[in-house]
């Protein structure tokens, strides 16, 4: 299956990259009930959550909506998830095109990432399976 495929290819992708940032990832599967993120990235006393999200670049701009969302639904829930410090949403896009949507989408990612706290990235894998930051949402805390 060609996008279950590409998913796991960025979720490769995304832990090699907090890997790359010297963090020590943990891809987390399902836990039972337990809020469902796919990698704990923890460095230090930061622990983050780092839900991976793949899309082909237009069902982005059409899910980047209803993904966000969805989170703020979880965001309630998060905060007895295992000490978690940030949540991060890490979307990894397939053939990415810098168009008006894209700025839509990102103007929407910035509002709801102000809102809620989350960070958001958003970047495109390359043949080779690494992924590159195209934007991420300000770093509100540090």
């Amino acid at each position: 299956h060609p996008s279950m495929e590409f998913y796991n290819a960025a979720e490769s992708a995304v832990a090699e990259y907090y890997s790359s940032e010297g963090y020590d990832v943990t891809m987390l599967g399902r836990r039972g009930d337990v809020i469902k993120f796919d990698l704990m990235a923890v460095r230090g006393d930061e622990a983050i959550a780092v839900e991976v999200k793949a899309y082909g670049y237009h069902n982005f701009v059409q899910k980047i909506q209803m993904s966000l969302n969805e989170m703020q639904a979880r965001l309630i829930k998060y905060s007895d998830f295992g000490g978690v410090t940030r949540i991060h949403y890490f979307y990894v896009l397939r053939d990415f095109i810098d168009d008006d949507y894209f700025v839509r989408a990102v103007s929407y990612a910035n509002k709801i990432s102000s809102i809620s706290g989350v960070d958001i990235k958003i970047g495109s894998l390359d043949d080779n399976g690494i992924v590159s930051i195209i934007w991420a949402s300000p770093d509100l805390y540090e």
